[in-house]
């Protein structure tokens, strides 16, 4: 049993290596670019943000990085194996990562309006839509089985993730070690296997790689191109896979991504009361707070993801609550949430 469950890893963990070998890789030559050329460098200086906590011009949008680590071992794996995932799936998320990374870049050189953003980050929830046709999405405490409340949410759903990664990727590290501990808990609570399975791996050894260079001080950052991209496969992977009943079980990923929900729910809230736009920046994020008691950007990071893997656990030990169960530890988190926001002096 315990050597036939190994062979079944051995594909897994073999797409994970290479994805970290050629992110690697990627990252040595496209570091070395940006720094001769003086393209893709995020220069708090010049470019008037105030709201970044690094003082010289570092390069950004390492999302590219991520995105060809990934997708060509995932091409590699799907194109020699006989037992392929629908075309039409792999191709939707393709497009679909291909346009968010797109736009990501865009922003990262030319700073595009957050309307343009949001409306493909919508587009990416009904992408997520129209190819699982959820017959009911289940929050925990309640199950949603109206089609078009289902669509609605969804759309809803991408953008928060999508944002939420977006949030928090504001000090090194912090945000690829994030979806690396959510894409774990997803593939263990989910039992995500097949191609997803490969396709996560491959997305691991992806983040990995990156967080060799991104982990304080850091060499390189995800930029809008990276939190984009790598938002909208959190989004998708957390479908996967496929339900024969139709109703998909969403409440472990908003135990585990807890942190950075309630900071992005608690950006609009704070950002809406100034009259200022949702998308504002500043330095009012959960990581500013915890540098301004005094941890250092390292023991930030650490912090952060222990608090993450935590919530990981929690989501496995309740995942099997009623209703009612689920409904009592997301109303505990929100406690929790209060009464650290009140210490750190961030509400």
């Amino acid at each position: 049993m315990g050597m036939s469950h190994f062979a079944n890893l051995k594909e897994p963990i073999f797409f994970g290596i290479l994805s970290f070998l050629l992110g690697i890789t990627f990252l040595y030559f496209f570091i070395m670019f940006a720094r001769r050329t003086g393209k893709f460098l995020d220069d708090p200086v010049n470019n008037n943000k105030n709201h970044s906590i690094h003082t010289e011009a570092i390069p950004t949008s390492g999302g590219i990085i991520i995105f060809l680590a990934f997708w060509i071992s995932y091409f590699i794996y799907y194109f020699s194996t006989p037992l392929r995932t629908s075309g039409f799936l792999v191709s939707s998320i393709f497009i679909a990562g291909l346009s968010l990374l797109l736009v990501g870049i865009y922003d990262d050189l030319h700073n595009i309006r957050a309307r343009y953003k949001l409306l493909i980050q919508f587009m990416m929830g009904l992408i997520i839509y129209f190819y699982f046709m959820p017959g009911g999405l289940d929050l925990g405490f309640v199950i949603i089985r109206s089609h078009i409340l289902s669509a609605l949410f969804l759309m809803l759903f991408a953008a928060t993730i999508i944002n939420a990664l977006n949030f928090i990727d504001g000090i090194d590290g912090l945000a690829p070690g994030v979806a690396l501990i959510l894409i774990v808990f997803l593939l263990y609570i989910n039992k995500i296997g097949s191609g997803a399975l490969i396709g996560a791996a491959a997305m691991i050894g992806a983040l990995a790689a990156f967080l060799v260079l991104n982990f304080p001080p850091a060499k390189g950052f995800l930029g809008n191109a990276g939190t984009l991209f790598l938002g909208g496969f959190l989004a998708m992977l957390s479908f996967f896979p496929r339900k024969p009943d139709g109703v998909y079980n969403l409440y472990p990923v908003f135990v585990i991504f807890a942190i950075p929900i309630m900071d992005v729910a608690w950006a609009i809230v704070r950002r809406t009361k100034k009259k200022l736009s949702p998308f504002y920046p500043d330095q009012e994020h959960i990581h500013h707070k915890l540098l301004n008691v005094g941890l250092k950007p390292r023991q930030v990071c650490f912090f952060l993801w222990s608090i993450t893997t935590l919530l990981g656990l929690l989501a496995v030990k309740t995942r099997f609550l009623p209703p009612t169960g689920k409904g009592i530890v997301f109303i505990l988190l929100f406690v929790v949430w209060l009464v650290v926001a009140i210490l750190l002096r961030w509400i």
